[in-house]
């Protein structure tokens, strides 16, 4: 295993002896079944006991937030987000849409047309360089965003649920807010 140009021949059981302890950033109940080394120990990432990011606030520290993320990114349309259910699509950081397919991009936007909420895409890409982006009529309820406050989003009242990949950062923070989500695989 882990042979190669940079990388020397390791014996990963001889590896694995030497180390008093493993950390791991997600939550032990959410990992699969599976042996588990008893010095890997799960941390839980950021997940704790914790209320919405939108109760129990100072108002003026609120309103800075809301006037900072509107400011930030006015597309997302940020004070209508107060009036209306929305739902959130994130495929990770690394996922761009731009390599998206154009027929499954297609098959995207044509599921959100039919929703009744607002849909926000993150595609990590410019919406006017996506090539499918050109071939296919973005309806009125999508929003194309090269990136949004995911957080500041998973905490808002307003948020119906999160469309996602699956990644473990997105895991972790859907867990801390307690949001429901619908996973697509990728790969």
């Amino acid at each position: 295993m882990f042979q190669g140009k940079s990388f020397a021949k390791v014996d990963l059981m001889t590896a694995e002896a030497q180390r008093t302890i493993y950390a791991g950033r997600s939550e032990f109940l959410f990992e699969v079944v599976r042996p588990i080394n008893n010095r890997v120990k799960h941390f839980a990432s950021n997940i704790q006991v914790r209320t919405h990011l939108y109760k129990d606030v100072d108002r003026s520290l609120a309103k800075k937030r809301f006037d900072r993320i509107s400011l930030k990114f006015p597309e997302l349309d940020w004070p209508s987000l107060t009036k209306e259910k929305f739902i959130v699509v994130t495929f990770g950081s690394l996922a761009m849409a731009e390599n998206m397919p154009l027929n499954f991009a297609q098959k995207l936007i044509d599921t959100f047309s039919h929703s009744p909420s607002k849909v926000i895409w993150q595609t990590n890409s410019d919406p006017a360089s996506l090539l499918w982006n050109r071939n296919v009529t973005i309806p009125k309820n999508v929003v194309l965003t090269r990136w949004a406050p995911i957080k500041e989003m998973l905490a808002h009242p307003n948020l119906q649920y999160l469309i996602c990949h699956g990644g473990i950062n997105t895991i972790n923070e859907l867990l801390l807010f307690g949001v429901p989500w619908i996973g697509v695989y990728l790969q």
